[in-house]
Parts: C-alpha cells; sequence; structure tokens
C-alpha cells in the first residue's frame, strides 16, 4: 500500500476485511483457527480473516480458500456488510477500558471462561490492548484478572492496577446478556 486513493480500482477481498473489521470493531477470539490455506498465521489478514469467519461472515470462496488477492463483487460486499450488520445487532458485549483503570494499556491475565462441569465456553475475551471486550457465549458465570499498566519513562511496563471481575452470562428475553461485577475476593 503506497497510500494512493485510488477511487477506480476494485477491492480486494483482503481490503474488505480489514475495512469490516476496522469500521465495526471486529476482533476474533484467541485461538481462533482457519480451514483457509491462502490466509498466512501471524498476519494482519489472518486476523481480519479469523474475525470474519467467527462471527459468519463469510466462509470463504471454497472450504479451503478465502481469496484474499481477489476483488469483491457487488453482491459479496452487499452480502459481507449485511452479515456483519445482522451480526452486531445479535453480539452482546461487556467493555473494560485502560482509561477506567487509569492505565494506558490493559490484558486479561487470567480467566476463567468455561463452566467448571460441562467445560463449555460461557464468554469469549477480544483483546486490543486499550479495551477488553466481553462477548456472550452461553449461560453461566466465570471470573477475569485484568492488569492495567503505564509505560515508565524508561519504557517500561509497570503493571499499575489488578483487579478481579465476575462475569454472569444470563437469558434475559430470549438474548444472552452480560452482567461484570468487580470483585474483592482474591481466591
Amino acid at each position: 500500500a503506497d497510500g494512493s486513493f485510488r477511487p477506480n480500482e476494485a477491492i480486494t477481498r483482503e481490503q474488505l476485511a480489514k475495512m469490516l473489521t476496522t469500521a465495526y470493531a471486529l476482533l476474533a477470539p484467541n485461538g481462533t483457527t482457519l480451514p483457509f490455506k491462502d490466509v498466512l498465521v501471524h498476519t494482519e489478514a489472518y486476523d481480519n480473516v479469523a474475525a470474519l469467519y467467527h462471527y459468519g461472515i463469510t466462509k470463504g470462496q471454497s472450504p479451503t480458500e478465502f481469496g484474499l488477492r481477489n476483488s469483491v463483487t457487488r453482491a459479496q460486499f452487499a452480502l459481507f456488510t449485511t452479515r456483519t450488520e445482522q451480526m452486531l445487532e445479535n453480539r452482546i458485549q461487556a467493555k473494560i477500558t485502560a482509561d477506567e483503570l487509569d492505565a494506558t494499556m490493559i490484558e486479561a491475565t487470567y480467566t476463567e471462561e468455561s463452566h467448571p462441569e460441562t467445560g463449555e465456553e460461557i464468554f469469549a475475551l477480544h483483546e486490543d490492548g486499550e479495551t477488553i471486550g466481553i462477548e456472550a457465549i452461553s449461560e453461566g458465570k466465570g471470573m477475569i484478572i485484568v492488569s492495567g499498566s503505564n509505560v515508565t519513562e524508561e519504557e517500561e511496563y509497570e503493571v499499575v492496577t489488578q483487579k478481579k471481575y465476575i462475569v454472569e452470562v444470563t437469558k434475559k428475553e430470549e438474548k444472552l446478556v452480560v452482567t461484570l461485577t468487580e470483585s474483592t475476593d482474591v481466591t
């Protein structure tokens, strides 16, 4: 990308994935794997396509190919956008921000995201360093410990706070709802 606008050129599927994940703040849960052989792991494209795949926005051009460099048709653009809008209506998230912890960056340093008896995932975390998004997956109760850090003058990270939150997912009016409660319990 040379920074030029090029309004008359076609958009690639890779570019559309980037636009949608940026515009709608979509992140794939940690560990999301793709079946697409044309999307390399540990790349920005992988992260963007993984988010679209996780939310059912894309199924790929075939079971094993996303088609990164292929142009997007008007129909594909409309379909991706419609699926994104529909997904957003159904996604329930609670958020914890670095600002709330008086920190410049945050991360979940410990989680209990699964039901202890069934192993079923209760919630998924979406982290970008400044925000932790919590997405409801199924009913249950879990926990996260969040660390807030600042950068020192020596350009080192200094943990300034650590908080524990109880994450409860319940169903209300057929929708999953996340309730976050800060806990003072240290166990």
